[in-house]
């Protein structure tokens, strides 16, 4: 879950548990939240954001993944497989 890291720190977390996470498991959840409560006055950004940018990490670094929505159409939880 990375609901509570930024865009700054994220890649540190995945870097350091997903290798080992897939090794084991063969596929993981990673959830950013999609962005869509995010008071319009707060300092952090809306619009999915952490998703966005994780997204691009898991392209840049040729992760296999998929997009989960939820019944409303909401993003926020990212399907990371391991290469079979």
């Amino acid at each position: 879950d990375l609901h509570f890291q930024s865009v700054k720190t994220f890649p540190v977390v995945l870097a350091a548990v997903l290798p080992d996470k897939l090794r084991h498991h063969g596929e993981i959840w990673v959830v950013t939240g999609s962005g869509h409560h995010v008071n319009r006055s707060s300092h952090q950004k809306g619009g999915g954001v952490l998703e966005t940018a994780v997204i691009e990490w898991l392209t840049s670094n040729e992760y296999s993944f998929m997009k989960g929505k939820d019944k409303n159409g909401y993003g926020g939880a990212i399907l990371v497989q391991s290469a079979r």
